[in-house]
């Protein structure tokens, strides 16, 4: 009765011990983020000034806020139209 605790050692060991080995498990690259897009070159003093003075930003600023609404507006009369018929 003594041997049966060595016997049943040897069998588990031999157990676990036989067997093909486990394949890796493959380890993930990580991914490079995308470069960012090159910087725009800042606009000249000059062109600062003259910008200020004549109100060009307001102006862009303005056309692309009315562009956007046109658009809103356009969404809304097409899902109307939808609904409609």
């Amino acid at each position: 009765m003594k041997a049966l605790p060595l016997i049943v050692a040897i069998l588990m060991g031999g157990i676990t011990g036989c067997g093909k080995a486990p394949e890796p498990v493959p380890v993930a690259k990580p991914q490079t983020p995308a470069p960012a897009p090159a910087p725009k070159p800042a606009p000249s003093t000059l062109q600062t000034v003259v910008d200020g003075f004549t109100g060009r930003a307001v102006v862009e600023q303005g056309k692309a806020a009315g562009e956007k609404t046109k658009a809103i507006r356009a969404k809304e009369q097409a899902d109307l139209n939808e609904v409609m018929n």
